[in-house]
C-alpha cells in the first residue's frame, strides 16, 4: 500500500479530498500512475487518469498539466467572485482605507489597511480575503503599486504567510524626510 492509499479512502464518497485540503465531498478513487500518458502525451487513455476528488476532477486534468493562463483565469473568476460577496457599503470603506492608508505610509501592505479598518471600528467581511480585490482596484486607480517584496502577515490567521508589500503613489510626507 502507498501513501496515496493511505490518504484516500475510495469507499466513502463523503471523505473529504485529503490530497488537496478541499472541503468538498467527492467520489475519491485510487490513483495508478501506470495510467498515466507518456510523456509529451497530452491525453490519457479514457478513464485512466483519476483525480483524487470529484471537485478538483473538472478543474485539474491530467497529473502534471500547468497551464499559466487557466490559472490566471481561475484566479481572476476568484477574485471577482469574492469581491462580488462584499457588501458595497465595505468595499468602499475598504477603497477609503487603503487610499488613507498609502497617503499616511511610503510603503505598506494589506496588514496595515486591516489595522487602519480596525482603528476606524469597522467590522471585518465574512470573507477574509474581501481586501484582496480591493488592493487591485487601488493599484488600476494609481493609488499603490507592487514593490515585488513580500513580508511574514501578522494577521493570526494567516500563519505569517507571506503578504505583498505595495509602494504608495500618493504617499505625503508630513515631515519633509525623503519617501
Amino acid at each position: 500500500m502507498n501513501q496515496l492509499d493511505l490518504d484516500i479512502d475510495s469507499t466513502n464518497p463523503r471523505t473529504p479530498c485529503v490530497r488537496h485540503g478541499c472541503p468538498e465531498p467527492g467520489t475519491h478513487r485510487r490513483f495508478d500512475p501506470a495510467a498515466l500518458p507518456p510523456p509529451g502525451s497530452t491525453q490519457a487513455e479514457p478513464g485512466a487518469w483519476v483525480s483524487v476528488c470529484d471537485f478538483h476532477a473538472d478543474r485539474s486534468g491530467f497529473l502534471g498539466s500547468f497551464d499559466p493562463d487557466l490559472g490566471r483565469q481561475a484566479a481572476d473568476q476568484a477574485i471577482a467572485a469574492v469581491d462580488d460577496a462584499a457588501r458595497h457599503d465595505w468595499k468602499t470603506t475598504a477603497d477609503e482605507a487603503i487610499e488613507d492608508t498609502a497617503r499616511r505610509l511610503a510603503v505598506l501592505s494589506a496588514d496595515d489597511v486591516w489595522k487602519t479598518l480596525d482603528r476606524w471600528e469597522i467590522p471585518r467581511p465574512r470573507e477574509g480575503r474581501a481586501l484582496g480585490p480591493r488592493m487591485k482596484v487601488a493599484r488600476s486607480r494609481g493609488i499603490i503599486e507592487p514593490t515585488g517584496g513580500f513580508i511574514s502577515s501578522e494577521r493570526p490567521e494567516l500563519h505569517s504567510s507571506p503578504t505583498r508589500v505595495y509602494r504608495s503613489l500618493i504617499y505625503i510626507d508630513l515631515f519633509g524626510g525623503d519617501s
